[in-house]
């Protein structure tokens, strides 16, 4: 008994370091992928709705330069 118990946490170790470093990491892109088909500003002149070719649009803080 002693023995599986063993096997079984140093499996479960095992695979937990080896998931850690496998772990994918979530990278967000700033800004559009493909190039820009349109802009048009807010009627204050605060944001701007731009489409683009990877077929997303986006909302931009003017004064931030952010989405």
């Amino acid at each position: 008994m002693r023995k599986l118990l063993l096997i079984l946490f140093v499996t479960i170790i095992t695979k937990q370091s080896v998931f850690t470093q496998m772990q994918a990491r979530l990278v967000l892109p700033i800004g559009h992928t493909r190039s820009v088909n349109s802009a048009v500003f807010s009627s204050d002149n605060q944001l701007l709705l731009t489409t683009a070719g990877d077929n997303t649009a986006r909302i931009w803080d003017i004064k931030r330069g952010k989405d």
